[in-house]
This record gives C-alpha cells, sequence and structure tokens, in this order.
C-alpha cells in the first residue's frame, strides 16, 4: 500500500524564497576580535554549505507534517507505543509518558489547546529485544500511512519522490531511550537502525577495542542504507544515538589527527575524546556526518525527542562571565543578542561580565531561566562554576527549569560524568535540558564557536548542534565537544518560518480524558454551589495548563476563607511549582511547610528560589526548615548559604552544632568529608 503524501508533492515555492533570498551563511566562526557580520546575499539551493542544506530539508518536512493542538498524556510505554502508532503521515503531536518534572515543563511550554490523559491499554510490550524492534517498526510503518507487514519505514521513503531521509537514528531495543529513537526517526523522516552491544555506562571511557566496534557498525549501517553517506552535503548527513554509550573514549590518534592551536594543548597518546565528535569521520579526520546523543530511562528520552519536534525556541538568554580582552572578546555575547534581535528572537537578556557575578546569575534563574535557549560562557570543571568576578559557584547553582531548555555552555568539564547530578551537566539534563553542547574535558576556548557566528548560523537554517561545530582550521579535528540531542533540531528564526497546525482533532483513543474541559467542569461547579473550592487535582490541572493566575486566587482564596479541609499537603504541593515560576517566595516557603517540606524537585525549586535571599535570613524558624532540607551531596554548599544567618543567632557554637547534626543525618561519606571541613 503506497503512503498518502504529506499534504502536497512538492516543497511550497514560498519556503524556499524565504530560506534562500537574505540568507546570511557565517559558515565559519569569524576570527577572535572580529567585527565582521556576513552581508545578506541572494544564493542558489546548491550553493548553500551542506550544514545550511541540513537544516532545510528539516525545515521542509516540518512544513509538510502539521502539528495537532494536542499534547496526550499516557501512563506506560505499551500505551505511548499505541498513541504514537495513531499518528498520520500529515499529522503528529506531542506524547509523553507523565511524570511530575519533565511533563509540566513541556505541556506549559507547548500550551495546547486540547490536554488528553489516556488510560493504559494493558498489553505489556514484549521483553525479548528483537520482537521489540519488530513492533517498534510495525507502528512506525503505520504512522508513515504504510501498511504493516507489507511495507517497510525504508520503501516508504523510497516512494516519496520529493524526500530523501537526512540521517540515520541508531538505538537498541535493550535499551531504555528506545522510543526517543522511534519518535525522531518518524518526526525527521529519517531510517532507523539496530545499534546494539555492551559499551558501557555514560559516565565512562570507551576504550580502544570498544570504539573500534562502535564506529565499524555505525559505518555499517550507513555503508548498508542504500544512500550515499561517506561525504558531507551528500543524502545521510546526520547521526542520532539513541542509547547509552560513553561520553568519550581515549582511542589513540595520529598526530595530525588531533588539534594543534597556540599554545599547543598538551597531548599524549590516548587523550579523551568525545565520542559524538569523533564517530562520522573519514580517515584524514573529514566528517561525513554531524552525530547527536540521546540518552537516559525511557521518561526523559521521550520529553527530549518530544521537545525537538514539537517546540518553539524563540527566547534566548546570553550570558558570558569573560572578560573583553585578547581572544575572550570574541566571545561577548552582545554582538550575537544584535544578531539574534535582527532575526526577531526575543532576546530576554545578553549579559556580559559586569553583570554575570554569581549572585547576578542566581537572581537571574531563581524561577528558572526565562529563555528556550541559554548560551552560558562561564569556566571552572565538573563540579565548579567560576562567573564574573572571582565568584565562585558548584552544582548546586544549576537551577531547578520552569520551562525546557537548550543549552550552549562554554565551560571546561561540564560533561565529564553527564549521568551524575553532582556535576554541573549532569544537573543540567536532570532538571530538563534537551540538547547541550559542552564538553567533556578540557577543551581550550578555541574549541568552541563564538555565540556570533551561531547566531549567524541560526538565521540560516543551520540546525543547533551543527551550528555550534567547527568546520574549518585546526579546532575542526576530533576534540572534546560534546552534541546532546537531535542533529536535526532547528532553533527557527521568527522572521523566516512557523510551521502550521492543524485545526481539527483526530478521534482520541478510547478512554482519554480531556482535562481543560474536566478542569473547567470542576470550575464551574465550585462557582455554583456557594462556599465550595476546588480540589487539588483541579490545581495541578490549572498548573499544567498554564493557568497560573487563576491558581493563585483559588489558592488565596482557599488561605483567606481558611478552608481547612482544602488546604491540605496535596493541594500546597500542587501549587508550589506556580509559587516558583511567579516567583513568590514567601509564600512559596510557607505552601512548601504545609506540603510537608518535600524533597525531590518541590526542595530544588526552594533553593533556587531562595538562594538570592538566603545570606539576610533571620528567622529561626526558617533557618531550621532549610537546615532540614540540605541536599544529599550538597549538604555543605547548602548549609554554607544559610550561615550569616546562623552566627547572627547563636556564633560559632550554633553554627558547629548545626554542622554536627547534618554529618550525623549525611548518607555518604563525600558529605560527612565536605561537612567536617566546615566545623569552627
Amino acid at each position: 500500500m503506497a503512503p498518502s503524501p504529506l499534504r502536497s508533492t512538492s516543497a511550497p515555492l514560498a519556503l524556499f524564497a524565504l530560506l534562500l533570498t537574505g540568507i546570511a551563511l557565517a559558515q565559519d566562526p569569524p576570527a577572535p576580535g572580529s567585527e565582521e557580520t556576513p552581508a545578506p546575499r541572494q544564493t542558489a539551493l546548491e550553493d548553500v554549505p551542506w550544514q545550511c542544506r541540513l537544516g532545510i530539508r528539516s525545515a521542509r518536512l516540518s512544513e509538510r507534517i502539521r502539528i495537532v493542538d494536542q499534547v496526550v498524556l499516557v501512563p506506560d510505554l505499551p500505551t505511548w507505543l499505541d498513541e504514537i502508532g495513531r499518528w498520520q503521515p500529515g499529522a503528529q503531536w506531542p506524547v509523553l509518558l507523565e511524570d511530575d518534572r519533565y511533563t509540566p515543563l513541556f505541556v506549559r511550554r507547548f500550551q495546547p489547546r486540547r490536554l488528553l490523559r489516556r488510560t493504559s491499554v494493558e498489553r505489556p510490550l514484549p521483553t525479548d529485544p528483537e520482537l521489540l524492534r519488530e513492533l517498534v517498526e510495525r507502528t512506525a510503518v503505520a504512522a508513515w500511512g504504510g501498511e504493516p507487514g507489507t511495507d517497510t519505514l525504508d520503501s516508504i521513503y523510497a516512494s516519496i519522490p520529493w524526500w530523501t531521509p537526512p540521517g540515520i537514528v541508531a538505538t537498541s531495543y535493550a535499551d531504555p531511550a528506545w522510543p526517543a529513537a522511534l519518535a525522531l526517526a518518524l518526526g525527521r523522516g529519517q531510517l532507523l537502525r539496530t545499534l546494539d552491544g555492551d559499551f558501557g555506562r555514560a559516565n565512562s571511557s570507551l576504550d580502544p577495542a570498544g570504539f573500534a566496534r562502535l564506529e565499524n557498525r555505525i559505518t555499517e549501517l550507513f555503508a548498508g542504507s542504500g544512500y550515499t553517506w561517506n561525504a558531507a552535503g551528500d543524502e545521510l548527513d546526520a547521526l542520532t544515538i539513541c542509547r547509552t554509550i560513553p561520553v568519550r573514549t581515549e582511542t589513540p590518534l595520529p598526530r595530525s589527527l588531533r588539534p594543534d592551536v597556540p599554545p599547543p594543548p598538551q597531548l599524549g597518546g590516548r587523550d579523551p575524546i568525545a565520542i559524538t565528535d569523533l564517530v562520522c569521520r573519514g580517515p584524514e579526520g573529514e566528517r561525513w556526518a554531524v552525530a547527536g546523543w540521546v540518552f537516559g530511562d525511557s521518561v526523559r528520552s521521550i520529553y527530549m525527542s518530544m521537545c525537538s519536534l514539537f517546540l518553539e525556541r524563540d527566547r534566548v538568554l546570553l550570558v558570558n562571565a569573560y572578560g573583553d580582552q585578547g581572544n575572550w572578546q570574541a566571545y561577548c555575547v552582545e554582538r550575537a543578542a544584535d544578531r539574534l534581535l535582527e532575526s526577531e528572537y526575543e532576546v530576554v537578556g545578553a549579559h556580559d561580565e559586569g553583570d554575570a557575578t554569581l549572585g547576578a546569575w542566581r537572581r537571574l534563574t531563581m524561577g528558572g531561566p526565562d529563555a528556550d535557549v541559554l548560551f552560558l560562557n562561564t569556566s571552572g570543571s565538573s563540579v565548579q562554576l567560576n562567573m564574573s568576578r572571582d565568584t565562585r559557584g558548584t552544582p548546586r547553582d544549576v537551577p531547578a527549569l520552569s520551562r525546557p531548555l537548550a543549552l550552549h555552555m562554554i565551560h571546561s568539564f561540564s560533561l565529564h560524568s553527564p549521568e551524575s547530578i553532582t556535576t554541573i551537566g549532569g544537573r543540567w539534563l536532570e532538571r530538563g535540558v534537551y540538547a547541550y553542547v559542552g564538553s567533556c574535558d578540557e577543551p581550550y576556548l578555541a574549541a568552541f564557536t563564538p555565540p556570533l557566528a551561531i547566531a549567524n548560523r541560526l538565521a540560516s537554517f543551520t540546525p543547533f548542534l551543527v551550528a555550534s561545530r567547527i568546520d574549518v582550521g585546526p579546532m575542526m579535528k576530533p576534540w572534546r565537544v560534546v552534541t546532546i540531542g537531535d542533529p536535526l533540531m532547528l532553533i527557527e528564526p521568527p522572521d523566516r518560518l512557523q510551521r502550521r497546525g492543524l485545526d481539527a482533532f483526530p478521534e482520541p483513543a478510547e478512554g482519554s480524558r480531556d482535562l481543560r474541559t474536566e478542569t473547567l467542569a470542576a470550575l464551574k461547579a465550585a462557582m455554583e454551589e456557594p462556599g465550595r473550592t476546588v480540589d487539588a487535582s483541579v490545581l495541578e490541572s490549572l498548573h499544567l495548563l498554564g493557568q497560573d493566575a487563576l491558581a493563585l486566587k483559588l489558592w488565596e482564596a482557599m488561605r483567606v476563607n481558611e478552608i481547612e479541609d482544602d488546604l491540605t499537603p496535596r493541594a500546597a504541593r500542587a501549587m508550589l511549582p506556580v509559587l516558583f515560576a511567579t516567583r513568590n517566595a514567601t509564600d512559596y516557603l510557607n505552601a512548601y511547610r504545609l506540603a510537608g517540606e518535600p524533597a525531590g524537585d518541590p526542595r530544588e525549586m526552594l533553593w533556587t528560589l531562595w538562594a538570592p535571599r538566603l545570606a539576610s535570613l533571620r528567622s529561626a524558624a526558617d533557618l531550621a526548615l532549610f537546615e532540614r532540607a540540605d541536599r544529599p551531596t550538597q549538604m555543605a554548599c547548602d548549609l554554607q548559604l544559610i550561615l550569616p544567618g546562623l552566627v547572627r543567632g547563636g556564633g560559632d557554637a550554633a553554627w558547629n552544632a548545626v554542622v554536627a547534626r547534618a554529618m550525623d543525618r549525611a548518607g555518604n561519606d563525600y558529605d560527612r568529608m565536605r561537612l567536617r571541613a566546615l566545623l569552627k
């Protein structure tokens, strides 16, 4: 059965007119200190650099696949797969495995007209990876309009005259990130392939033999695809690895394949190299595809794929803790902000050295960064965050988020151990970053593309991860910059292209509940019955639906009227993310108490919201609450934030007593060691 066409059989002429008129290519980063911005010019598609053509191909498919303005929340993976199978060749919508962290981030940013919650299909997935692969591939065929059992995803692509897959998505069906592979293959029109084998954990380093196995398997996938693949700009130019692999390898490379910049890095035979930078290269080190990487449990990997496929990214925050002398000058963010504004991105802040201290950072992010994309230039290590004016933070200063975030972070070692929430990179990923450019080791400043060059490339439809790669000069060789996320994800210039939605909704699956309709009905019933308010589930739904102002009014009415039956710990907990997003610190603290001082995300929000205020805290009850709320592996850092208030209240003796109590609570040797060093 031939697939139905995706709206039309040729790309809209208007789209290509927009893409090719006045495009500022900026293929290569400017020389340090350069003021030059490429002048707009008209160019033919075949003359556009391959990085930009790759983005245009991604935009072309996005133009044809309409977004249904709904989000479907499911309780388990079998139901998620069933809902993905309901996608249509010309229509897709976000499907999330519901949780308390990533689901609210996504739904509040997407702001769907319809929010559905499905009941479980109560049908287990196959436990055998091969049987699971067959089921997933049948689902993929159905979602692209084919006949499962007769068609394959490859044959469907081959039957569409205007479409050539831009890359391969590779996964293992023994790995929990396989759902992201399916979503990104369907949403980007890519080949879906199996990449089995035990290569190690994400924090580890892959030995030479293991890397050779990985590289050979990847090469086999591309060579057996039936498409041209081994040169940049041919048919297959992207690889998305959706499974756990080590972040780096110590595979020995000849000196000719190592960067050579003044002053020369101290290189040995087995220096760490980012795997996402070393794969997809030829014998002379030439790049023939750009790699992205998605790993983690099913909840997070699905979230990462849905963010990439369905969210708009038009609000940008830039923070630069460097000076403006010498080579640092090229990394200032003011010119990048101006370039982004030219393409109608909303720049919510461009902070250079003068206002990039640790205190300024804490104040800026105390309700979560108010942006879709963050450019952050700092220094330090995997556990140290150096801001301007000699101010230093730790992973605790990675804030809780109130919206999903794509991150470009110039910083040494931030992604050294991306599985560990005790490191800067691991914490960003756990918080909700879904696309991340960072370093797994000491990269040297020249390894990173300056923000101005990236801004130019993004405005020219170069995908985010691709735009972050250096393609000429010594630092184009395999090195230490890691690219996490979907390599085809665009940060679309708002003045060029907007994805179009469908006005009609597909028939929901049996057993689906419309949360917006249910919430409106509950609110109406409360209005019609004197003295009645709403229960915690309504407050939770209002938060998901982005109705913070209404939730706050209801909460205030419950508090003023002292309706004890409604002022429950669950209701208070439902209000915590609302109070966090609105930066209502005092009410958050009161609700946190009423909620039972919960751990997890509520505790993270507490510290993010209150960190800029803790030095002036005087209330003994409040100080005692923060003492109880210190976080594992961060106990010493947390207590230092409340040190001024504790010393004011009782001097060094009170401080030592607090530290001693914390040492008794500490559940690991790391915390005990760090706490012991605080005794006076």
